[in-house]
């Protein structure tokens, strides 16, 4: 009897040790969890906010959906399409070329989207061609997404002239060239000449 009495002691000694094991386990655990998701917090689903990391510096990106007005960027984006504009994008991403970006022009009332052409540390020249000036980046012709290539008229050339006389041919840090795709219908460097990042709101997307 008392050899069983002493096994039946054991056995609780045991199991209590063992429950003793799994919540101090758990509790380690569930503090270096929480302790990594302050340090570490990552974009949600929804993408309407990038958070900050213990080793970033706060980058907030907000959402606004808006009906394109106009047919500048005809045929990527038409007339009363439904777009997103992703504000504060740029504060965290470099912009790149090709990109469609939303541009705070002192004309509008509302931005205007126009897809990025030249960006900075690019080459830029105008060459005379029998049809008007073309637009040379990197010494390429600039092209729209059919392939076609932007003619300048004469007062566009002018404007243009200034930029590449100022910067001596090439273009600046934080300073970008942009078009609309649209070749014949669209306000865009070429009138008002090459902007600074300071004055995009945000990138573009479907």
């Amino acid at each position: 009897m008392e050899k069983n009495s002493n096994q039946k002691q054991l056995i609780r000694y045991l199991l209590f040790f063992f429950l003793l094991f799994l919540v101090i386990f758990f509790a380690v655990y569930y503090f270096l969890l929480l302790k990594t998701e302050k340090e570490a917090k990552v974009v949600d689903n929804s993408q309407n906010f990038i958070t900050p990391t213990s080793t970033t510096q706060p980058c907030q990106i907000k959402i606004e959906e808006k009906i394109v007005n106009g047919h500048s960027m005809e045929p990527f984006f038409k007339d009363g399409e439904t777009i997103k504009i992703l504000i504060g994008y740029y504060n965290c991403h470099p912009v790149l070329r090709e990109e469609v970006v939303a541009y705070s022009y002192q004309g509008s009332e509302n931005p205007i989207i126009k897809r990025v052409k030249g960006v900075a540390g690019d080459t830029f020249h105008l060459k005379k061609e029998a049809d008007g000036w073309v637009i040379l980046i990197n010494n390429q012709p600039v092209k729209n997404l059919l392939g076609e290539v932007y003619l300048l008229e004469e007062k566009d050339y002018q404007m243009l002239s200034l930029y590449k006389r100022d910067y001596q041919g090439k273009i600046p840090e934080d300073t970008y060239l942009i078009l609309g795709d649209n070749l014949n219908g669209s306000l865009d460097s070429r009138n008002f000449g090459l902007i600074a990042k300071q004055d995009i709101i945000g990138k573009v997307e479907k």
